[in-house]
């Protein structure tokens, strides 16, 4: 049976894994944390995951390590995957977090991750607790900022009607001292 969820240990190792199998190929790679990753990661608002999103160089040698670690693992081939080169920035702003043999490994930036979680919200409790916890970690007070944000790093995109109650949401427990 598949591993369906991984804790944040196990993350870690399996990278620990893509660098050395890096390393074994003379290839210095990296890795961009987004979404749920980076919340589990570097915030640790998340214990385990289903996946693992990222953007990453080398894609044919990453692919191959990532389903090696799945296959003695027995996870999902899937675990590692680059699906949010989709909707992302293939240039994020990134902030370095450390080095492994073989691999850089970042995260993006708050805001960065704030803008993502606005633009692919799907009304869900677990999108809209990450919404209030990044807004307030940058402090976010007003409608403007969330909007701005959102505009400025998917200028093509448009917020769902579920992003913006969630929006409210935060604010008026802003207000009241409740967030």
């Amino acid at each position: 049976m598949l591993n369906l969820y991984y804790t944040k240990m196990e993350i870690l190792e399996a990278l620990q894994g893509i660098g050395l199998a890096m390393a074994l190929q003379n290839i210095r790679a990296e890795i961009i944390l987004l979404g749920d990753t980076s919340l589990c990661l570097v915030h640790n608002v998340r214990d385990r995951i289903s996946d693992v999103d990222v953007l990453f160089s080398h894609p044919k040698e990453i692919i191959q390590a990532a389903q090696t670690i799945a296959w003695k693992n027995k996870w999902n081939p899937d675990w590692l995957n680059n699906s949010a080169i989709y909707f992302s920035n293939l240039n994020p702003p990134k902030i370095f977090l450390y080095s492994l043999m073989g691999l850089d490994i970042y995260t993006v930036t708050s805001e960065y991750l704030l803008a993502m979680k606005l633009i692919m919200n799907n009304g869900n409790s677990i999108d809209s607790q990450d919404i209030h916890f990044l807004g307030k970690l940058l402090n976010y007070s007003d409608y403007k900022e969330f909007l701005l944000l959102a505009e400025n790093h998917f200028p093509d995109k448009k917020l769902s009607y579920k992003t913006y109650a969630i929006i409210n949401t935060y604010l008026k427990s802003n207000r009241e001292g409740k967030g």
